[in-house]
């Protein structure tokens, strides 16, 4: 395709209506309950993994309802300010269609005080506006918040599901597999389909899927840093090491890596200093949120994580 957003095989294989989405058949159901009746609640939409579906029903409701849309990705956009002047004059101004949608994407990253200067919008404007929000962490999410909006945990279809729509994009790309290599790469990656569609893209150039645990290593910039962690040497050389890995694998969202660091704090931390890293990783993951710039904040951690490991 000559479009460039649609290169990118998660967005141009992203569904477009409720009947092309892959998921829940019960919250399927409730979406398209919504669309036939043109009425639909401020929705939260919520899952610990990336890759699931929230943004994409979000996208698929706004499309389906006669409204118009506002978009803000809260991980970059997160301040009372723009509550101020993006989303009030957004919600209180006389739309052109019977809905005005303010989609909130991220919503985990939101601050305290950008939450609470929502809370009276949404009441204000209950009669023309809904709010959707979507996030990992619904527990960074204010009561408050939560009690004004209808929230769903959105599950991952079964498996077998999952394996015969990647195995049906294959096919639309034109690419060859095995299917032994399609539930490789799913049972891999499951639940975040984002993630396998990235890693079929990028090893079927030749127009055959290989599966490979090396290109899934070389992919996983989390294995690197746990290696560097585990064979920590001098601070300095470790520390710049671990930096080079985050700005080569370009990531910019790390809620991935402080759980990975958690889940392996046996493999890299003596039993005397665990507590101590726990407190470290707790910290940042909670003021990951506040800052734009979450590189700086991971940054700050390793600095820390090493001096205790070393000392």
């Amino acid at each position: 395709m000559s479009n460039i957003t649609n290169s990118w095989w998660p967005e141009r294989h992203r569904p477009k209506t409720i009947d092309d989405f892959v998921g829940n058949e019960d919250f399927i159901n409730k979406v398209k309950h919504w669309i036939e009746t043109e009425d639909v609640p401020n929705l939260i939409l919520y899952s610990e993994k990336s890759g699931t579906g929230k943004t994409s029903i979000c996208k698929i409701l706004s499309s389906a309802l006669d409204s118009d849309v506002l978009y803000i990705n809260a991980s970059s956009e997160n301040s009372i300010d723009t509550v101020r002047d993006k989303i009030t004059t957004f919600a209180s101004s006389v739309g052109f269609n019977k809905w005005k949608i303010c989609h909130l994407d991220e919503f985990s990253y939101f601050s305290p005080n950008a939450q609470s200067a929502l809370l009276n919008i949404i009441e204000t404007t209950s009669k023309t506006t809904r709010f959707f929000l979507t996030g990992n962490y619904i527990e960074k999410f204010l009561p408050a918040i939560v009690s004004r909006c209808t929230p769903f945990r959105i599950q991952s279809p079964p498996i077998k599901i999952v394996c015969s729509n990647l195995a049906r994009i294959l096919k639309e790309e034109g690419v060859k597999f095995e299917p032994a290599t399609i539930v490789k790469v799913v049972n891999q990656y499951y639940p975040d389909q984002r993630s396998m569609l990235n890693y079929c893209q990028a090893n079927s150039i030749t127009g055959e899927l290989v599966y490979s645990t090396e290109n899934i290593v070389v992919n996983d910039y989390c294995t690197k840093i746990l290696d560097e962690l585990k064979n920590i040497g001098d601070v300095k050389t470790t520390f710049n090491s671990i930096r080079q890995i985050i700005a080569d694998s370009k990531v910019r969202q790390f809620d991935d890596l402080f759980r990975y660091l958690f889940d392996k704090l046996e493999e890299f931390v003596p039993d005397g200093k665990r507590a101590g890293i726990i407190l470290h990783i707790a910290e940042f993951q909670s003021k990951s949120g506040l800052v734009l710039d979450k590189e700086i904040q991971v940054a700050a951690m390793f600095i820390n994580i090493l001096r205790d490991l070393k000392s």
